[in-house]
């Protein structure tokens, strides 16, 4: 469990515990808080993988105990939980939407409602590779809200697998945010560690 020194801001592991980590100083704007179950790192790595890569849609119920177990013990408040999307043809590569699966099974355990009101609008290369700088480029006008009054004045959770840059949730929360959300906090199961 990443349950050593973090940052208190984005929740990755640190050397010591810190308000912001180099990692998300100014880059996360929109997001208020965020906390990750694990450390990106093996076993975790390997899991998250095979359940992204290799339809292992089983492995979505031990991620979601996790995810509840860290949402709990943070005290994370959320009147909705929303997820991040994929384009009809990404989907359809794949099978299916592992932060929507996470979203829905962490949705079961908490009773918090999963809004299904994020698009996917414009087909993006593979992040895995890319550069914060790269990634918001690639994501600039990607997503659009579909239903803006359902959040305003609301708790949000966005819920997704790895914490990389922060890029697509940072994207995601912005416009969030611009529909007046509340709060915007990100819960995923595994964060990089901040940069020294």
């Amino acid at each position: 469990m990443n349950n050593g020194a973090i940052c208190e801001h984005c929740g990755r592991k640190t050397i010591q515990n810190e308000t912001y980590c180099l990692s998300c100083k100014e880059n996360f704007i929109n997001i208020d808080k965020a906390r990750s179950s694990f450390c990106y790192e093996k076993p975790i790595s390997f899991l998250i993988q095979k359940y992204k890569y290799s339809g292992k849609k089983y492995l979505a119920d031990l991620f979601a105990h996790y995810l509840f177990i860290t949402l709990t013990e943070n005290m994370l408040t959320a009147d909705y939980i929303v997820f991040v999307p994929m384009t009809e043809k990404s989907l359809k590569q794949r099978g299916f939407n592992h932060g929507q699966l996470l979203a829905e099974k962490l949705s079961e355990k908490t009773g918090i409602p999963c809004l299904d009101i994020i698009k996917k609008i414009k087909e993006t290369p593979r992040q895995a590779k890319l550069t914060r700088g790269e990634r918001l480029k690639n994501l600039k006008g990607c997503f659009r809200l579909t239903k803006r009054k359902i959040i305003s004045g609301k708790n949000v959770l966005i819920v997704d697998d790895v914490l990389t840059t922060g890029s697509t949730s940072e994207t995601i929360a912005k416009i969030l945010k611009k529909a007046n959300a509340k709060t915007v906090n990100l819960l995923t199961i595994a964060s990089v560690p901040s940069k020294k």
